[in-house]
């Protein structure tokens, strides 16, 4: 336009014949270029549009940043570039699933995956809360916090914070409202979902809505380490940490839940959704959610049972070995008393005769201990864990370990003596750490009468520390294998996934109508 008014004021109404005098002839060269250059413009312009993620076909590396290579060995992720919240308005269960993967979120530092998944599920159409969490022990400043959502039609969600209420000892939080919409500072953390829909100023989730939670579909936004991203391979396994542990089953609830809603299979405000921190370390995001208003019929936890219904889980307990000695010179054994020695020969006998019968197992995970290796130690600690068989109680189990690693001490004085070893001075302190006992779980008939059937779970969840405030009891199911939980090739099948979404649906509407008949 601009070349066209130059030539108008100079009096020939931008228009000259070809080849007119003055004029170069046309170098198709020249035009080819240019060509070039405009196609590469607008190629450019189509790959930075933002992606929706309407299907996993959108989702690559650059969805998240370049948080794979280098940051993937790391094993934290390091410090990507999260996709919009808006983007997944509209993403299907694989690409949610993804997204949820390829942001980290080693226990204890969940925070940024918590605040992406809130500000995408009201984007998504839910209302949203977030109770905060105390940072793991030893992780000074890593901040984490549960989301509490319910779904209520795209357009309509919001996210707020939840602020306990006044009065501490209140059961029955429904008078009063006591979510604060977010301030300013916080609100940056959700302003493209509230902006988008305009929802924030309209409430978030409230605790009389949380009170009315009939069924509340629960599991756990953390993972054990080392990180590492997502991958979709051709015959449709997709892999990633968490992707069976359990990011799938959140992503799995979320499909879930939003399809119960749009076909008018469960009242509007009875399903809810709590994703919890802390689930693989000291299940602080379950405990802390004690302080929330919900009293809901059942919990419905996701872990990975390959389809099948739980039907009991073991319980746990953990506990730290601390030996201390005397530190001397290695080439005269008798100069000291060594507390690694002490501590291998308690592990070794702990292992030959475990304090526990079967089923229930015993696991020494960690030996650490000793300055050199031609130094005596003087200190060696050992983290031991019980899976306990259901009936067997936490202090029984506390009891048997203790009386055991008091007889192997002795055993080990008696055989380090008679080496030749120092044994005076070696003390072994036996100290509890997190701790609960097995659980029965409610068994819906219709779903256990389903092909996976039941099954009990070796491994430990978030449910004991639920018992409180569930009215009426858990229901354990997910997809995926826990043989392939927290190891380097975490993988479950598209197709498994999607039949997930339809079990926890039909879970779900044989739970309302169980929480029916009990108040009926």
């Amino acid at each position: 336009m601009a070349t066209t008014s130059a030539r108008a004021a100079d009096g020939n109404s931008g228009r000259r014949p070809p080849h007119s005098t003055g004029d170069p002839p046309p170098r198709p060269a020249s035009v080819l270029f240019g060509l070039f250059i405009a196609t590469a413009i607008v190629f450019v312009a189509i790959l930075a549009r933002p992606p929706r993620y309407a299907d996993t076909r959108a989702l690559d590396s650059a969805a998240v940043g370049s948080s794979r290579g280098a940051d993937s060995e790391r094993g934290d992720g390091g410090s990507a570039a999260l996709p919009d919240p808006v983007s997944v308005v509209d993403a299907d269960l694989t690409a949610l699933t993804r997204i949820l993967v390829d942001i980290p979120s080693v226990s204890g530092s969940e925070g940024p995956l918590g605040r992406w998944v809130s500000a995408a599920l009201a984007a998504r159409g839910w209302g949203v809360a977030t109770q905060a969490v105390a940072p793991l022990e030893g992780r000074s400043g890593g901040e984490r916090f549960n989301v509490v959502a319910v779904w209520r039609g795209v357009g309509a969600g919001g996210a707020t914070a939840w602020a306990p209420a006044a009065e501490e000892g209140d059961q029955d939080r429904g008078a009063a409202d006591t979510i604060a919409n977010i301030d300013a500072a916080a609100a940056a953390d959700f302003v493209t979902a509230g902006n988008a829909h305009g929802s924030r100023g309209q409430g978030g989730l409230s605790a009389v809505e949380m009170g009315r939670i009939t069924v509340l579909l629960s599991t756990h936004l953390d993972t054990v380490g080392p990180w590492y991203a997502s991958s979709l391979d051709a015959d449709g396994v997709l892999r990633g940490r968490g992707v069976v542990d359990a990011k799938g089953l959140a992503a799995a609830m979320v499909i879930a839940a939003e399809r119960l809603g749009r076909g008018g299979w469960a009242a509007p405000g009875t399903v809810g959704l709590l994703l919890v921190c802390g689930e693989e370390t000291d299940h602080g995001g379950m405990k802390a959610a004690a302080a929330l208003p919900l009293r809901p019929a059942y919990l419905l936890n996701g872990e990975p049972t390959t389809g099948a219904i739980g039907r009991s889980q073991k319980g746990m307990a953990r506990f730290v070995l601390a030996a201390r000695g005397v530190a001397g010179h290695s080439g005269t054994p008798a100069s000291g008393a060594s507390a690694t020695h002490a501590l291998l020969a308690i592990g070794a006998a702990l292992l030959a005769s475990p304090p526990l019968p079967p089923p229930s197992t015993l696991n020494v995970g960690t030996l650490s201990g000793g300055a050199a290796a031609n130094v005596i130690a003087d200190t060696a600690a050992a983290g031991v864990m019980l899976r306990l068989a259901p009936g067997v109680s936490v202090d029984a189990a506390t009891t048997a370990l203790t009386a055991a690693v008091h007889s192997a001490v002795a055993d080990w004085r008696a055989a380090e003596a008679r080496r030749g070893g120092g044994v005076d001075g070696v003390t072994v302190d036996v100290t509890a750490g997190t701790a609960n006992a097995g659980v029965s779980f409610v068994v819906p008939p219709r779903a256990a009468a389903q092909p996976a059937g039941v099954v009990d779970v070796a491994y430990n969840t978030d449910v004991p520390y639920a018992a409180s405030w569930v009215q009426a009891g858990a229901v354990l199911y997910g997809i995926g294998d826990i043989r392939v939980a927290h190891t380097a090739d975490e993988a479950v099948g598209v197709a498994e996934m999607e039949a997930g979404v339809d079990g926890y649906v039909k879970i779900v509407e044989e739970l309302l109508e169980m929480a029916a008949a009990l108040s009926g």
